[in-house]
């Protein structure tokens, strides 16, 4: 019994118990929790087929974020490249919410597609919500004691 417990212990030492997310204190980027954010529609003025529109939702569904019959409608406007192939800038609005995010292709990304130009506008429009529902979930300062 002593063996196998010696083992282990040097097993754990020497490999570890698992990783581990670690927990961040940090305010200026707390971790991203969207559950509390309930989607109905996604309307977006100028999407092609959808991709833009796909593309946020994914995003914030990665963040916990859920279908909901009973949820936010966003609407937005996607701007296009002269081509009309790349998605280069974005205006979404949640009017119930009170928020508002922009997102922007700054430059031009060699062998960019609608697809690939639709997820970079998407991980902005996340991390402007994420941003936005981490400052509404800080913890209220603690009250100093006399």
């Amino acid at each position: 019994m002593k063996r196998v417990l010696f083992v282990a212990v040097i097993a754990m030492t020497l490999v570890g118990c698992g990783v581990v997310d670690k927990v961040s204190t940090d305010h200026n980027n707390p971790p991203c929790n969207l559950t509390s954010l309930k989607i109905k529609e996604i309307k977006i003025i100028g999407d092609k087929e959808g991709f833009v529109a796909r593309a946020i939702k994914s995003e914030l569904y990665k963040f916990g974020a859920r279908v909901d019959k009973d949820g936010v409608e966003m609407l937005g406007d996607v701007h296009w490249n002269v081509n009309g192939t790349i998605p280069m800038s974005l205006s979404l609005e949640a009017p119930s919410l009170s928020f508002a995010s922009t997102a922007r292709i700054s430059g031009a990304y060699i062998g960019m597609d609608t697809v690939k130009g639709s997820e970079e506008l998407g991980e902005e429009v996340g991390k402007d919500f994420c941003a936005c529902f981490a400052a509404l979930m800080l913890p209220p300062s603690l009250p100093i004691k006399k």
